[in-house]
């Protein structure tokens, strides 16, 4: 009578496994917002026009925006003034 041999056992060390993931980040989201147009031109300090300040004279007849981004001329309007235009 043979006797089949029996298969030899299998041994595995099945280790526990610690799978790390990590979530996916997302960008902040960008901030916009809408400014206003740069006035032009600056007054010899350095700020915007207003409708009904005098204008230079170097100023007479050109346009620009005033401070709150609106269309402006310089016109002889009892003196040289800034007007909205």
């Amino acid at each position: 009578m043979t006797t089949a041999a029996a298969p030899a056992p299998v041994h595995t060390s099945a280790a526990p496994v610690t799978v790390h993931t990590t979530k996916a980040t997302q960008p902040a989201p960008v901030k916009t917002t809408t400014q206003k147009q740069s006035c032009t031109p600056l007054t010899n300090s350095g700020k915007c026009y207003t409708p009904g300040e005098f204008c230079r004279s170097t100023d007479h007849g050109k346009s620009g925006i005033d401070a709150d981004g609106d269309p402006i001329t310089c016109v002889d309007n009892d003196g040289w003034r800034w007007e909205r235009t």
